[in-house]
Formats: structure tokens, C-alpha cells, sequence
């Protein structure tokens, strides 16, 4: 989940100004992706579809943030029973915790550009 976040951050960084600036996170237009490797020879991918949050970026790389909340159940990976199944004990326990929260706790210019966030 961190490098879409990375992405996101590196698309904007090119608009920073000098003040810091807020992004929400427009739930119309955003996804979460993922990919898992299947037997060690393919991957499958799936995708959260109910995404909301913000960012902030700044000039000053530890002045950025970001927040993130995806509801666990809106996982899609294009097959029902795999579905049911991540939703479930052995991965998300969607009912049990609806809602999948990344809050950084820090922001850090990283290699080439990039920005580490933990």
C-alpha cells in the first residue's frame, strides 16, 4: 500500500510551492491495488474500491503526511469465492474490522526524488 502512496506524493511533488498544500483523496477517481503472488508463478491483483483521505505536501519533506482509510470490504480481485474468502478470518476479517487505516508517521526525501513514507 505504500508504494501507490509513494506515487501519489511523486505525481504532486512536481506542484509543490512553498506553502504546504492539502490533496483529498477524490474517492470517485481512486483505487487501491494490489498484487499477490499465486504458487510462485503468477500473481493475481485485486483492488479496494472505497478509498478516502488526504495528503499534504510541503517542500520540506517532514512536513508531509498522508492518511488513507479503505473499507475492507470493498475488495474486488474479479473472483467471488476468493473474495469471500480474503474478506474473511484468514486475511481482512472485514466484518469483524471494517475499515483498513494508513496514518504516516513519517515522510523522508528518499532516493531520485522519491519520498519514504512509514
Amino acid at each position: 500500500m505504500i508504494r501507490p502512496l509513494l506515487l501519489a506524493a511523486c505525481v504532486f511533488a512536481a506542484a509543490l510551492t512553498a506553502e504546504a498544500q492539502t490533496y483529498t483523496i477524490d474517492p470517485v477517481h481512486a483505487s487501491v491495488v494490489f498484487r499477490v503472488k499465486h504458487l510462485e508463478t503468477s500473481y493475481f491483483y485485486g483492488v479496494f474500491k472505497d478509498v478516502k483521505g488526504s495528503f499534504v505536501l510541503d517542500d520540506d519533506p517532514s512536513k508531509c503526511s498522508v492518511e488513507v482509510e479503505v473499507k475492507a470490504g470493498s475488495v474486488d480481485t474479479n473472483n467471488p469465492g476468493r473474495d469471500k474468502h480474503v474478506k474473511g478470518p484468514d486475511f481482512f476479517s472485514a466484518g469483524e474490522f471494517p475499515t483498513i487505516t494508513f496514518k504516516s508517521t513519517k515522510v523522508a526525501a528518499g532516493k531520485d526524488g522519491m519520498l519514504d513514507v512509514t
